[in-house]
């Protein structure tokens, strides 16, 4: 029963999984529609010359805090079909935040609040959608009964994509390498001080090496003071 409870569960996610890439190819193509539309200089209905803040909002559906990725991924989407200029993309989405989104945008200086990537990252980082968690759905991510082996190869490619974006990793081949001796490198310690690690969050291989070093020390020096208890102190007593 529990195997079969899981099951249904990963192909849930599966398909969760695929409405998100199938939304994000039709944006895709109407971007495509509009770019093409636009080199013929053939007019774009619903494409407004300047952005009005109040009906960037109207397009916009609630922000949604159990998903924020999904929800920033949207937007960027919907911002490039209608050709919002960047520079007022982080006005746009602080007037859809809510709860721990505002209380992000508040904590941020005023210059990184007008930065729409300092912002989604804030965001992002705040609801724990790190590069770990891409990298996790990318390697336990596997083959469902329903899928293709052409279906399965598709969302191998989007979940790799996300992990190596989050890493800033995906066009820069000496962050990739890092990126893959990080992951070879943590596969191989012991699961308390991969956790500790992930939490100091080094960016290097050698800074990495060099806390993990520091923690088995530190470690050492614990246990060794348990081992063989407090160091007391007499003195001789005379009558």
């Amino acid at each position: 029963m529990k195997l079969e409870a899981e099951e249904r569960e990963r192909d849930k996610a599966r398909e969760a999984e695929l409405d998100r890439i199938k939304l994000d190819l039709e944006a895709r193509l109407e971007l495509k529609r509009l770019q093409v539309s636009q080199t013929q200089n053939v007019p774009v209905v619903g494409a407004a010359p300047a952005l009005k803040l109040k009906n960037a909002i109207k397009l916009l559906p609630k922000f949604n805090e159990q998903n924020v990725e999904e929800y920033l991924n949207g937007f960027e989407k919907l911002a490039e079909i209608n050709n919002w200029p960047q520079d007022s993309y982080a006005s746009v989405l602080h007037a859809m935040l809510v709860g721990k989104g505002l209380k992000v945008f508040a904590e941020l200086s005023t210059e990184d609040c007008k930065d729409y990537s300092k912002l989604k990252a804030a965001l992002l980082n705040a609801y724990s959608v790190v590069s770990e968690v891409h990298r996790s759905r990318f390697r336990n991510c596997m083959k469902q009964p329903t899928e293709t082996y052409s279906d399965f190869v598709f969302v191998l490619g989007i979940l790799c994509k996300r992990w190596l974006e989050a890493e800033q990793a995906y066009d820069n081949f000496e962050r990739m390498r890092e990126v893959i001796k990080h992951e070879q490198f943590y596969e191989r310690i012991h699961p308390d001080l991969h956790s500790w690690l992930l939490d100091k969050n080094p960016k290097t291989l050698t800074e990495a090496a060099k806390l993990a070093d520091e923690y088995n020390a530190v470690r050492k020096t614990h246990m060794k003071t348990q081992k063989t208890g407090p160091v007391t102190h007499t003195e001789n007593s005379t009558d």
